[in-house]
């Protein structure tokens, strides 16, 4: 069974980046689309997915406080936040959230799918590479 991935990013470029990225990887299924924090939130109440993907800065509701809102809700799912740019606040704040992973917009694609493998490995019965620092506080 794919791993279930939900995209929450109000750039409708890297939504589709992302959509075609995953349209590759035969181990991992785009479920949804949101383009804000608030319809991130519905969807992930109704799709349940394994993975979100979430931005970190969109209008309204941003990344870091929908983060919080999916992990007080009790939904058993990871999250990996993405910025153009993080700071060491931003960075403390995703943690606090409860960011499985925290990591940068413009990286190899090869990474982000990595880091993705990485964290629902463990429910697919797979090792993984624990190793893998997930982002860099500057």
């Amino acid at each position: 069974m794919a791993v279930q991935v939900l995209i929450v990013d109000d750039h409708p470029g890297v939504t589709a980046g992302l959509v075609g990225m995953f349209s590759t990887a035969p181990d991992l299924d785009v479920c949804g689309t949101a383009d804000s924090g608030e319809a991130g939130l519905e969807l992930a109440a109704s799709l349940e997915p394994d993975v979100i993907i979430m931005d970190q800065l969109m209008p309204g509701m941003g990344g870091i406080a929908a983060t919080r809102a999916i992990k007080s809700s009790g939904l058993a799912c990871h999250v990996l936040m993405l910025s153009g740019h993080w700071t060491a606040g931003q960075v403390q704040a995703a943690k606090e959230a409860g960011a499985d992973a925290i990591e940068l917009k413009g990286g190899h694609p090869r990474e982000l799918l990595t880091v993705i493998r990485d964290m629902t490995s463990k429910e697919q019965g797979l090792e993984s590479d624990s190793s893998r620092p997930t982002a860099s506080e500057d």
